[in-house]
C-alpha cells in the first residue's frame, strides 16, 4: 500500500479510505506519513487508537512441570483459555500443566519446596499472592522459595 496523493482537498478522503484498516505497526507508520497531509491532531488520535490496548479484562496463568521444574507465567492476556494455552506452550516441556489461573486485577505466583512441594497463590497485590503461595508450599514441611510474581492490569 503506497502513501496516497496529498493534493488539496484529498486529505479527508484519503484518511476515510483507510478507516477500516486493522491496527498494526504498518498502520501507525501510514498514519504518521499522513501527518504532512492531515491535521496533526487528527492523525495523533488515530495513532493513539491504533496502539492502545483494548479496554478488556486481562488474565494470567502459570504452567509447571513437576518432572523438570520448568515453568512459565503468562499475564495480561485478553482470554483465560489463551493465557493457559500460552503458559503451557512456552513452558517448553511436554508434561507442563496449568497450576494456577489468575484474573483481572490479580497477581499470581508459585512457590517450590526443596523436595518438590508446590504452592500457588493469587491476590490483589504481589505480597498477598506470595504469602498464599509460600503458606501452601510450607504446609508440606519443606523450606520454600517463591518465584517472581506477575500481575494483570
Amino acid at each position: 500500500m503506497g502513501i496516497p496523493d496529498c493534493g488539496p482537498g484529498n486529505t479527508r478522503t484519503n484518511i476515510a479510505k483507510y478507516e477500516n484498516i486493522k491496527p498494526s505497526k504498518n498502520y501507525v507508520f501510514f498514519l504518521l506519513a499522513l501527518a504532512g497531509c492531515a491535521e496533526v491532531q487528527e492523525v495523533l488520535k488515530k495513532v493513539e487508537k491504533a496502539i492502545a490496548l483494548p479496554d478488556r479484562p486481562r488474565y494470567g496463568a502459570i504452567a509447571y512441570s513437576q518432572a523438570t521444574q520448568r515453568w512459565h507465567i503468562r499475564r495480561n492476556v485478553v482470554d483465560q483459555q489463551r493465557a493457559s494455552d500460552l503458559a503451557v506452550k512456552f513452558c517448553l516441556v511436554d508434561d507442563c500443566r496449568v497450576v494456577l489461573n489468575f484474573g483481572p486485577g490479580q497477581c499470581g505466583t508459585f512457590s517450590l519446596g526443596n523436595d518438590g512441594a508446590l504452592g500457588v497463590g493469587r491476590g490483589k497485590t504481589k505480597p498477598i499472592a506470595e504469602k498464599a503461595a509460600l503458606a501452601q508450599c510450607a504446609a508440606s514441611g519443606q523450606e520454600c522459595k517463591v518465584a517472581p510474581t506477575q500481575c494483570n492490569e
